[in-house]
């Protein structure tokens, strides 16, 4: 049976994701070490990975994504 989930989420610029999931939502980051392009932040039970899209835009490509 499924008990957690921690979904990894596209972010365009690190720094802003950052500031905005700790200063504005409460998170704190999981680890100590600065991933290159890979950030991890929890709040509660909540775990959150973001992981560098570049040039990703949503409303072009989102398309290109299957779920199983």
């Amino acid at each position: 049976m499924l008990q957690k989930t921690c979904p990894k989420l596209p972010m365009r610029n690190k720094a802003i994701t950052k500031e905005f999931y700790l200063t504005k939502l409460g998170f704190r980051s999981l680890s100590e070490t600065d991933y290159e392009g890979y950030l991890m932040l929890v709040r509660d039970e909540i775990e959150i990975h973001f992981l560098s899209s570049g040039s990703w835009i949503p409303k072009k490509t989102m398309a290109r994504f299957t779920f199983a």
